[in-house]
């Protein structure tokens, strides 16, 4: 399992709002809440005290806590989460500074960050994902569209060169880097020209794993005053497309691991004696094994591949603490 770590900063009130960044959040409980809010101090950028709750009530709830979270992180890993996270800064800490912050943490053994947006890929960041080694090779990096038209429609911020150049920088520092996306079909006027183009701009990239969507209309978006005019049934026929040309590519990605050896953190418990888990490049693995695995990394040799996840044997395991 990954200790997730979520964050919303109130610019104004300088407080930072921790959504549910207890190991416990999914208990009820009407005197912790739905959040812990913690004020900062501007000059360490440390948590000082927290609004809703002080720390000694805290420890109070849950005794727990704190070696909770130290066997968590030694054992497995950190995502650090937000919408368009790598845009991130505090006064000249950028993203790619606190990911090495993040990174110096004693035991930890993974890093994640999710999700990104083109725009906001600098070369630091690449350089983190060469650099710092527990950070995981994998990156989602939504494009959406490979249409210049469509992208400039949906006021991405970016262009089809644009973000294949930033893909080519990525892969310049780190080769083996796995790619994730998101794309939607049929946004307000795109054409066959315009669909064609994702298509193609999907094939240049060759995504480790893809999101893909129809659109709908939504309120509150700017493409909600746009014609929705794209038919259903044109909507289906370019999600299959855009289906079958990503479960072919992974096909072919996870065939190419079989017959080798991945280090796999075990997060599910899947049923009796099968385990399931995610390879630094976030491939899913699923296996035999015993249930006291979870939240360890083990290493397993893949025997088989689908489009969609690997299968394998347990190579080597932790022994079970008592």
């Amino acid at each position: 399992m990954e200790t997730k770590l979520s964050f919303r900063y109130d610019r104004e009130a300088d407080i930072l709002h921790i959504d549910k960044c207890s190991p416990y959040a999914d208990q009820e409980s009407e005197e912790l809440g739905d959040e812990v809010i913690a004020r900062i101090n501007p000059s360490t950028h440390e948590i000082e005290n927290l609004e809703v709750r002080s720390r000694q009530d805290l420890l109070k709830l849950f005794p727990d806590y704190d070696e909770y979270m130290r066997q968590t992180i030694a054992d497995a890993g950190i995502v650090v989460l937000g919408q368009t996270v790598n845009a991130y800064r505090y006064g000249s800490l950028d993203f790619a500074g606190l990911l090495a912050r993040v990174h110096e943490i004693p035991g930890l053994q993974r890093l994640r960050f999710t999700t990104s947006h083109p725009a906001h890929v600098t070369e630091r960041l690449a350089d983190a994902l060469r650099d710092l080694p527990r950070l995981c090779p994998y990156l989602h990096l939504p494009v959406q569209s490979g249409s210049d038209r469509v992208l400039a429609s949906m006021r991405r911020g970016y262009g089809r060169q644009e973000y294949l150049d930033i893909v080519a920088m990525l892969r310049g520092r780190v080769p083996s880097l796995a790619l994730s996306s998101d794309v939607i079909v049929g946004h307000p006027g795109e054409t066959e020209a315009d669909f064609e183009a994702t298509l193609s701009l999907l094939e240049a990239v060759g995504f480790d794993g893809l999101f893909a969507f129809m659109y709908s209309p939504r309120p509150g978006t700017s493409a909600f005053r746009l014609r929705d005019d794209v038919p259903a049934a044109e909507k289906r026929r370019r999600l299959a497309l855009v289906n079958e040309l990503q479960q072919r590519r992974q096909r072919g990605l996870h065939a190419s691991r079989v017959g080798m050896r991945e280090p796999v953190l075990v997060d599910t418990l899947d049923g009796e004696g099968r385990l399931s888990g995610r390879t630094p490049e976030f491939r899913i693995v699923h296996f035999d094994g015993p249930p006291y695995l979870v939240g360890r990394t083990v290493e397993v040799a893949v025997m088989s591949a689908g489009p969609n996840a690997l299968v394998g044997r347990l190579e080597t395991a932790a022994q079970p603490v008592h």
